[in-house]
C-alpha cells in the first residue's frame, strides 16, 4: 500500500517540477480533451485531471482515453513496449480500530474510525497503445454549438462589451469583452470559463475567500483554482485550455504556494472540482426539465 504522505509529496513535486520547467509561451494546452477511463467511460476528477493533462502535454499524447495495463489488455489492446506509465491517485476509505478512554468510566474502549488513504495506480494513454484510435472510444459529450448555453444556464450574470475580462465580486457579475475581441474561439471560451469559476466562489454560492490582495498567497491560490476549474469546464465543452499571458505572471506566486504547502495542489483541485460540479448541477437541472 502506498503511503499517503509519500503519494501527496510525489504528486506535488511532479507538478512543481513541471510548472518550473515551463518558460515563455505555453506552447501546448494546459488542459485538453476531458480525460476518461477506457473501461468505465467515466471522466477522471480532481487532481487526476491535472496529472493526466500535464502528462499529455509533456509527452505529446493526443488521446483522451487512459487505462491501467490490465484494462487495456481486457479491451484487447497491448501497451507498446518500453512505454512509461503515469501515476494517478485515488482516495480509498479504510476503517481502523483504536483505543480511547471513556470520559465517564475512565476505562479504555475500542472504537472504529474511518480515514481516507491515497492509493496510486499506473495508467497508460491511448497514444501508448498498439492499434488504439479515438474513433474506437469517442467522447460522449460535445457541445461546441451550445457553449454559451452552458454558461447562461447558471445563476451567474454576464455583461459583454466591457474593456476587461474580470469577475466583479462586489456586484456579483462577470465582465467580458465581446466575442469578436478575442483571437480564437478557444481563447474566448477559456476566458469566460476562468471568470465563471471565480464567480462560483461568491458568498451566495460556494463562499470561497476573496480577501487576498494581488500578489498574496491567498490571491494566487484563488487564481490557481480558477485556472484549474476553467480547464475542467473547457475540457468538458471540447476545447483546449491555455493560460493567458496575464495568468503566466502569477506562476511564481503559484509555485510559492505549492512549495509552502504540498497539499495545496490537492486543495486547489478539490475546490476547482466543487466549482465545476456547481456549474454542472445547473446543466443536469436543465436536462431534467426538458
Amino acid at each position: 500500500m502506498t503511503d499517503k504522505k509519500d503519494t501527496v509529496q510525489q504528486v506535488a513535486n511532479t507538478i512543481i517540477e513541471r510548472l518550473e520547467n515551463f518558460s515563455g509561451e505555453w506552447e501546448k494546452p494546459f488542459f485538453s480533451s476531458f480525460a476518461r477511463n477506457i473501461t468505465t467511460k467515466k471522466a477522471y476528477r480532481g487532481i487526476n485531471i491535472l496529472i493526466l493533462n500535464f502528462a499529455a502535454a509533456v509527452n505529446g499524447f493526443t488521446s483522451a482515453v487512459w487505462g491501467t495495463y490490465r484494462q487495456w489488455q481486457e479491451k484487447g489492446f497491448q501497451v507498446k513496449k518500453g512505454e512509461k506509465s503515469t501515476t494517478i491517485v485515488f482516495w480509498k476509505p479504510v476503517s481502523y480500530k483504536c483505543e480511547v478512554e471513556n470520559s465517564e468510566t475512565g476505562e479504555l474502549e475500542i472504537i472504529e474510525n474511518q480515514a481516507c488513504v491515497a492509493r496510486s495506480y499506473p495508467v497508460f494513454n491511448g497514444s501508448q497503445v498498439e492499434g488504439f484510435g479515438e474513433d474506437v472510444e469517442k467522447a460522449e459529450f460535445t457541445v461546441k454549438e451550445n457553449v454559451m448555453a452552458f454558461f447562461e444556464n447558471t445563476d451567474i450574470y454576464y455583461s459583454y462589451g466591457e474593456n476587461v475580462a474580470a469577475y466583479d465580486s462586489k456586484n456579483d457579475i462577470v465582465l467580458l469583452p465581446n466575442k469578436d475581441k478575442f483571437k480564437t474561439e478557444s481563447g474566448f471560451v477559456s476566458t469566460v470559463a476562468h471568470e465563471t469559476i471565480h464567480a462560483t466562489g461568491h458568498k451566495g454560492r460556494l463562499n470561497r475567500d476573496f480577501k487576498g490582495k494581488f500578489g498574496s498567497e491567498d490571491y494566487a491560490f484563488e487564481e490557481l483554482i480558477a485556472d484549474i476549474g476553467a480547464g475542467f469546464v473547457a475540457g468538458y465543452l471540447g476545447y483546449d485550455y491555455q493560460f493567458s499571458k496575464n495568468n503566466l505572471a502569477y506562476l511564481q506566486s503559484w509555485l510559492k504556494v505549492l512549495k509552502n504547502d504540498k497539499k495545496a495542489i490537492f486543495k486547489a483541485c478539490s475546490e476547482a472540482q466543487k466549482a465545476f460540479d456547481y456549474l454542472m448541477m445547473f446543466q443536469e437541472m436543465g436536462r431534467e426539465a426538458v
